[in-house]
């Protein structure tokens, strides 16, 4: 679907970054307009934030309109929910960024997780960061309070794990 979506829609670099916006804030097309859940977000908006011409906004909703199958995708996208990473400090929550050397490699959460689990700490929210979307994904994950060095150097030592960021 990603390649339709490239083909139809994102001619160019300013269409691909407002399809990238939508995608990546989970901001849903339904009759023509944009939405985050209920609430209609103007195409200037959305065109300021991106240093666009609204035109272009429009353009883009009108060809995700258009075409059913991509119609689909958009009218049903949902918002993601609120990340915790930013309040982490005040709630003396645990956080680690995790980036690995090939993001589609499967078991890189199961292995964090594993690791995480036998430490008996709780994990609060998991943010996997898709690599269609972002250049340099990474895997956030926020526990019920800061990891101990043993286990993030367990989890260093898992195949695929390029790094870790304590925040």
């Amino acid at each position: 679907m990603w390649h339709e979506i490239l083909r139809k829609i994102c001619k160019t670099e300013e269409r691909m970054k407002i399809v990238k916006t939508l995608l990546l804030y989970g901001l849903k097309v339904s009759n023509g307009k944009i939405y985050c859940e209920k609430i209609e977000i103007p195409f200037s908006k959305i065109a300021k934030a991106l240093k666009v011409d609204r035109r272009t906004v429009k353009e883009v909703v009108n060809e995700i309109e258009r075409d059913s199958e991509i119609r689909s995708v958009f009218k049903n996208l949902k918002i993601a929910g609120a990340s915790l990473k930013g309040i982490a400090k005040q709630f003396n929550l645990g956080v680690i960024d995790v980036f690995v050397e090939d993001p589609s490699a499967p078991g890189i959460i199961a292995n964090v997780t594993g690791e995480i689990a036998k430490s008996k700490i709780s994990i609060r929210q998991i943010v996997a960061e898709d690599p269609i979307l972002h250049p340099s994904p990474k895997l956030t994950v926020i526990t019920e309070k800061p990891l101990p060095g043993e286990v993030i150097s367990e989890i260093l030592r898992k195949p695929g794990v390029k790094s870790i960021s304590v925040s």
